[in-house]
């Protein structure tokens, strides 16, 4: 199973059936996806992952946002946690960088 089919079965469990779309050019970034959908990149919802001590850590955030991890999540977890690669976004979530939903990841996630 893809992450997009992992995806629709999570949304399925919830009882939620999503209007999906795939898009040719991808939405790597959150303006990439502003770009497509024509509307502002405040109005993107994207995850961030980083790289917890025990495990994934995700964040969904406007697009026009930042993620302060010397600062905000530092204050959250107790902790600062690290950048990832693509490799580890992988692994921990099930889905491309660009692609990662708020839920139905691979592993469980922060």
């Amino acid at each position: 199973m893809d992450g997009h089919e992992q995806w629709l079965s999570e949304c399925e469990k919830l009882g939620y059936k999503p209007e999906a779309r795939l898009y040719a050019e991808g939405t790597r970034t959150s303006q990439d996806a502003a770009d497509q959908l024509g509307c502002d990149v405040a109005h993107i919802a994207k995850s961030i992952v980083f790289a917890g001590q025990d495990g994934a850590v995700v964040v969904i955030t406007s697009g026009a946002n930042r993620v302060e991890r010397k600062r905000k999540l530092k204050r959250l977890l107790g902790y600062k946690p690290s950048m990832t690669d693509a490799e580890y976004i992988i692994d921990s979530t099930g889905y491309f960088p660009g692609g990662v939903p708020p839920f139905g990841h691979l592993k469980p996630c922060t």
